[in-house]
Order: C-alpha cells, then sequence, then structure tokens
C-alpha cells in the first residue's frame, strides 16, 4: 500500500471537511440567534427524520456499492453496478416518499401533538429525501473509488452553499424554511454537478437484476440498521421533547454539535476506510490492513483524546460565546458526548471487517440490542437527570456497541492498537488538562492563550514519549507542502 498516496488522499479530504465541519459552525449560531432555542430545536428533529429516513429509503444500495465494486477494475460491471443503484434507488425513494405523506397526517393522532409542527414541512421533507438519495449515491461513487479532489470539492460547495443560501433566506423571513430550502438547492446542484462527471466516465446503464438481487441480499437486513442507528444518534432528541420541552432539544443539540468534533477529526479516516479495506481484503493482503488500522486510530486519537479530556475547559465557554447563555450547559454532558462520539468512531474499525465478511445479520444483530439498551437508558434517565440522562445513556450504548463489534469480529480478523501509544497520549491529555486548570479563564482570549499554550507542551511531551516520531513528523510535512 502507497501511504503517501493515500495520506495525500485523506489530507485532502481533511481540509474539506474543515469546511463542513465550519458549515455547522457557522450554521448552528446563525439558526440558533435567528430561531430562537424552540425552533431550532424543531428544525433539529425535521434534519434528524430526513437523516433517518433517507438510507433506509434508498435501500442502503449505497453501501453494497461499495463494497462490491470499490476493488473492481472492469468499467462495465463498474456501469452496471453503479447505474442499478443509483436507479433503484430513486424509485424506490419516490414510492416511499409517497407512503410517507400518505400515512404522516395520522401521526398526531396516534403520537400526540409534539410531532404537529413536523407534519406541516412533510412535503418538504419528502422532496429532501429524494435528493438526497441521488446526492449520495453520487457522491458514494466518488468516495468509493477515492476520487479524493473531486469529493472534496463537491462537499466544500455543498457546505458553503448551504451556509450562504439558508443565511440569505433567513434575511427574507423564511424562519425554519431557511435551512430546508437551503439543502434542497445544494442537492441539487451536487446531483447537476456530478451526473454529468460520473456518465462522461463511465457511460449509462440500467438495473441489472441479477445485480440487483446480489446487492440486495447484501444491503436489505442493513435497512432496519439506518433506523437503529437514528434510534441510538438521534430519538433522544424526540423523548426530550416528549419528557421536557423544545428549549432542551435545542441545548441538547448544540452540546451534540460540540461533540461532533470526534467525528470531525476521524472524518477523513473514514470517507475511504470502508473502500480501501475491502481493496486489501480481497488481496488478502492482511497484514497490510492491520497496520493500516492501526495508524488510522493512531493519529486521530492524538487530537481526539486531549479534546476529550480538557473539555470540562472549554467546552461551556464555546457554547456561550457562539450560542449565547440561552444554550448553556454543563461541562458532563459535553464530556459524554464527546466520548460517546469516540467510542462510536473506535467501533467502526471492527464494523469494516464484519462488512468484508459480509456478515450483515451480526451487525443488525448487535445495532438491535444497542437501540434497545438506549431506549431504556433514554426512558429512565431523562425523566430522572434531563439532558444529561440522554447524554450518559448515548455514551453507554457507544460503548456497549463498540464492545459487541469487538467480539463478534475478533474471530476472524484481530489487530493491534497501539495499546502503549495510546496511554502515552492518555497521559499527555492530563498533562495539557493540568496546564489548562493552573490558568485563571474569565474571558475568551484567556482560554485561547492557555490552549494554545497547553497544545503546545502537549506535542513536545508526545515527541518526547515518542509518539511523534521525527520520520513521521518529516513525512506529514512533506504531504502538506506538496499539496
Amino acid at each position: 500500500m502507497d501511504y503517501r498516496k493515500y495520506s495525500k488522499k485523506v489530507f485532502i479530504v481533511g481540509v474539506a471537511n474543515v469546511f463542513t465541519y465550519a458549515r455547522n459552525i457557522l450554521i448552528l449560531p446563525i439558526l440558533a440567534r435567528a430561531l430562537g432555542v424552540g425552533l431550532y430545536g424543531l428544525w433539529s428533529q425535521i434534519y434528524a427524520l430526513v437523516e433517518l429516513f433517507i438510507p433506509i429509503f434508498s435501500l442502503r444500495l449505497s453501501a453494497a456499492l461499495t463494497r462490491y465494486i470499490a476493488a473492481e477494475n472492469d468499467p462495465k460491471i463498474i456501469r452496471r453496478g453503479f447505474w442499478t443503484t443509483l436507479i433503484s434507488g430513486i424509485i424506490s425513494s419516490c414510492v416511499l416518499s409517497m407512503i410517507f405523506l400518505y400515512f404522516v397526517p395520522m401521526s398526531t393522532k396516534y403520537f400526540g401533538a409534539e410531532l404537529r409542527d413536523l407534519t406541516k414541512f412533510s412535503y418538504h421533507i419528502a422532496i429532501m429525501l429524494i435528493l438526497g438519495s441521488i446526492s449520495n449515491s453520487c457522491l458514494m461513487f466518488f468516495k468509493t473509488f477515492e476520487r479524493s479532489f473531486v469529493f472534496s470539492f463537491i462537499s466544500i460547495v455543498e457546505s458553503l452553499g448551504f451556509v450562504i443560501l439558508t443565511f440569505f433566506l433567513l434575511n427574507l423571513g423564511f424562519k425554519v424554511l431557511s435551512p430546508v430550502y437551503g439543502i434542497i438547492l445544494t442537492k441539487i446542484t451536487v446531483i447537476l454537478f456530478s451526473l454529468p462527471i460520473i456518465i462522461k466516465e463511465i457511460g449509462i446503464s440500467f438495473i441489472d437484476r441479477k445485480l440487483l438481487s446480489e446487492y440486495l441480499s447484501y444491503s436489505i437486513p442493513m435497512i432496519p440498521m439506518a433506523l437503529l442507528y437514528w434510534t441510538i444518534q438521534m430519538s433522544d432528541r424526540y423523548m426530550i421533547d416528549l419528557f421536557l420541552n423544545k428549549e432542551e432539544v435545542g441545548r441538547y443539540s448544540a452540546a451534540y454539535s460540540v461533540g461532533g468534533l470526534v467525528g470531525f477529526i476521524f472524518s477523513p479516516i473514514f470517507t475511504f476506510l470502508l473502500p480501501r479495506t475491502a481493496i486489501l481484503w480481497e488481496k488478502e493482503n492482511f497484514k497490510e490492513l492491520r497496520t493500516f488500522f492501526r495508524m488510522s486510530i493512531k493519529y486521530p486519537s492524538i487530537v481526539a483524546f486531549p479534546l476529550i479530556i480538557t473539555a470540562p475547559e472549554w467546552g461551556v465557554w464555546a457554547i456561550m460565546f457562539f450560542l449565547g447563555d440561552a444554550f448553556t450547559t454543563s461541562s458532563t454532558l459535553i464530556i459524554c458526548v464527546l466520548l460517546g462520539y469516540f467510542f462510536l468512531m473506535f467501533g467502526t474499525f471492527y464494523t469494516s471487517i464484519l462488512h468484508m465478511e459480509k456478515r450483515t445479520k451480526t451487525l443488525l444483530l448487535v445495532n438491535v440490542i444497542s437501540a434497545l439498551f438506549n431506549v431504556a437508558l433514554n426512558l429512565i434517565l431523562i425523566p430522572q437527570l434531563g439532558i444529561e440522562g440522554a447524554a450518559f445513556s448515548t455514551c453507554l450504548t457507544f460503548l456497549l456497541q463498540t464492545i459487541l463489534f469487538y467480539f463478534f469480529s475478533k474471530k476472524s480478523f484481530e489487530f493491534n492498537l497501539g495499546i502503549r501509544d495510546i496511554l502515552k497520549v492518555i497521559l499527555g491529555s492530563i498533562v495539557y488538562l493540568i496546564i489548562l486548570l493552573i490558568f485563571e479563564i474569565n474571558h475568551i482570549s484567556e482560554l485561547t492563550i492557555s490552549l494554545l499554550v497547553g497544545g503546545i507542551i502537549y506535542l513536545l511531551l508526545l515527541f518526547l514519549l515518542r509518539v511523534l516520531k521525527k520520520e513521521e513528523l518529516t513525512f506529514l510535512y512533506s504531504i502538506m507542502k506538496k499539496n
């Protein structure tokens, strides 16, 4: 495996992800201040619903595409595979969206007034679902073949376009519809840009029934996983609304956005994780795969661990600074969300092994157990502890899920986590926290200075402990210089 070439791809995607996360950072205060806590909570519910249904309505066929053709070189097979998944996904999304529109008015009758506001946006949600299915398939094509430049460019355009459109529509007085129309217009832009490139490269084809049958045998067991994954990650917002109110949903969603920093750190690695794993797996290059996993855990962890451990010092300050006092929450909530995200990222390496073995039923079983565990904890903890109870529930659920994924995957494939380096990183992160505690922080400028000083000492400590070696730093610098 050419690590220099692969690292360049990861670096390019990492730059694009800066813009993607910048979108989240920018859009959060824009929406929060323009809509208020209650309407922001409503928007977060709309977005959570769309995130739930897109993979379900498209039958998870894009995941099957990656698994089956990532290591493929035959253009005919690639062409048939892509168009089979795209056209089938469009048909299923349209049919299921119509069913959604038919049944959504009944939701208020059976689930109460809490969902009445959501039903007003049912047609907008249906359009977002169909466009989301198409745009996701296009992006998956570029991810599958590690087309880092095209994928990154589209990601940047989509991110910046969403922020600009939402800000413009808010100024025109569209309120909650501003981010809704922002998503719709950016999805259309992605589709119009991507499809001509794909058609030029591989041509056009129609559904191959034999391929569709093979892909569905892989993807169908994964369809319930979208619902289960949503149950674990998103259903807590609805339970908070049920037991508490939309203001608390808004505060919890804001803290969750901060927790997404860990996802942002790992996302460049995960963009091409499954395609690269599939290539090494099909070539039976298991030694290289173990090295790939170990390095993919090590470098993001160097950033993720100090982020989590120092969260008590910077987390609440960050929310107050960007969103205002109305969104203020506890440092405990932020730590739980950050830690939960780390467990989720860590477990992804074990899930990739189960994907390679096509053990989708095992993946389904783990997600069923995790979802039931999460719902039970939410029902117990949210009434007792409020939004902190939801954070505890999510953190413990992702820990359980990762343990189960490890248990089922270790029988066929194990790899060295680099525990020694991880322990050194944790030690360095604790020193970082101690340095922050020494400073008396009363203003955002003082927090910034303390973070910079602590960060420099932390990196020097990692260098002294041989977590970061001179040749690794030289290698990383050469990649950044050439890009």
